[in-house]
């Protein structure tokens, strides 16, 4: 096991994709925990009344995680410093999403008339946030091990695909460098993520589009006939920079970069913008102020 994915990374390493997917989990246990056990006086509480307190705490650790994560990675992105002090930022956001799902879930109730206001009960609904923040981070981590794994797996089945591609060029009596109408130096281009800790090598030929999620984006890539996602941490802005040079690479979308040269047609639904790519018959949206662009650049690409 990699201890380093454990103990020097944070919920903000993850994209936004899969935080939502903790809380979504979290909220679910939240629900079955209250309606199965019945803690903090609710045994006596009518079956409706469980079921609206049961929703309204799993809402409320939901709204409040996701909202404060997003704050987080906003306040992580504009001020470095913080980069360095992760954990530490980590630590501030779960003592704040402790404080205010309490305060939140006590007030609701109280205005509810389903209790009374006083420092007991307040502190009581405290108690109860608190003993969920370790259970957030359990499950942050195990997610972050998961993307680990995954794009271990990701990487390893390019570096097959690579070579699987290089011997059968080899067998053919060519040149396992001249497969595409591009050269391997210029092919390939090894990409650092926004630490400069990890770093990938991307095969402009492999890649149909790329999606921005938070700091991280989503690269779509086609290996031996199957679609792939690989999942980088690196800002949509970074990424279009490293890949300007090769020209037929354009961002479509504030949240979509796109590989032109793959792109077969464009369908147009109303005010609404999309190009098909080749092979994996997907759409990626264009929009509204980059459609006078694209067709031009289409047809440009297309010559690659």
């Amino acid at each position: 096991m990699n201890w380093n994915i454990l103990l020097k990374e944070s919920i903000f390493h993850l994209p936004y994709s899969d935080v939502r997917k903790v809380y979504s989990g979290i909220a679910i246990f939240l629900f079955s925990f209250l309606i199965l056990f019945r803690p903090f006086s609710l045994e006596h509480s009518s079956l409706s009344d469980l079921i609206s307190v049961a929703l309204l705490s799993a809402f409320v650790f939901v709204i409040l995680g996701l909202s404060l994560f997003q704050f987080g990675q906003l306040l992580i992105s504009n001020y470095s410093v913080l980069r360095n002090r992760i954990f530490l930022v980590e630590i501030t956001y779960l003592l704040v999403f402790v404080v205010l799902s309490g305060v939140s879930i006590f007030v609701a109730r109280v205005a509810m008339n389903k209790m009374s206001f006083n420092f007991e009960n307040a502190l009581t609904f405290q108690g109860f946030a608190f003993a969920v923040s370790p259970l957030i981070l359990l499950i942050s981590r195990g997610a972050l091990y998961i993307r680990y794994l995954n794009r271990n797996l990701a990487s390893r089945e390019i570096q097959a695909s690579q070579l699987f591609l290089a011997e059968k060029i080899v067998r053919a009596g060519g040149s396992a460098d001249g497969e595409y109408d591009l050269d391997h130096d210029k092919r390939y281009i090894l990409l650092d993520d926004i630490e400069g800790q990890e770093k990938f090598n991307l095969d402009i030929q492999s890649f149909y589009y790329a999606k921005a999620e938070g700091n991280y984006v989503n690269l779509r890539l086609l290996l031996n006939g199957k679609a792939t996602n690989v999942l980088i941490r690196i800002t949509l802005k970074n990424l279009l920079e490293s890949l300007q040079s090769f020209g037929f690479i354009y961002q479509c979308h504030r949240s979509y970069l796109v590989n032109l040269s793959k792109v077969v047609q464009t369908k147009k639904y109303g005010n609404k913008l999309s190009l098909v790519l080749t092979e994996l018959n997907e759409q990626v949206p264009v929009s509204r102020g980059r459609q006078n662009q694209i067709a031009e650049r289409v047809n440009k690409a297309s010559r690659f």
